[in-house]
C-alpha cells in the first residue's frame, strides 16, 4: 500500500478563483471537507467513510450464531 500527496499548501493561503467556476460549490464542499474532518477529529479516522468499505465488515456477521435470540414471551 502507498500514499501519494502533492500540493500540498497552508490553509491561510489565498484560493485562486475560476473565472467561469461556480463559487457556492466550492464554498459547500470546503463545508463538508471540515464537517468530515471535525467527526474524524471528535470520533476517530473511522467515523466517515466509504460504504464499500463497511460491506467487508458485515459479510461475516451471522446473527443465528453471534447473537441471542429471545423466545416471543421473553419481552
Amino acid at each position: 500500500m502507498g500514499v501519494r500527496v502533492t500540493d500540498l499548501v497552508p490553509d491561510s493561503t489565498p484560493i485562486q478563483l475560476d473565472v467561469f467556476g461556480n463559487e457556492a460549490i466550492r464554498v459547500r464542499q470546503a463545508r463538508l471537507y471540515d464537517a468530515v474532518d471535525g467527526l474524524r477529529k471528535r470520533f476517530g479516522n473511522l467515523a466517515v467513510r466509504r460504504a464499500v468499505t463497511i460491506g467487508d465488515q458485515m459479510s461475516c456477521l451471522d446473527p443465528k450464531k453471534d447473537h441471542i435470540i429471545h423466545p416471543i414471551g421473553y419481552f
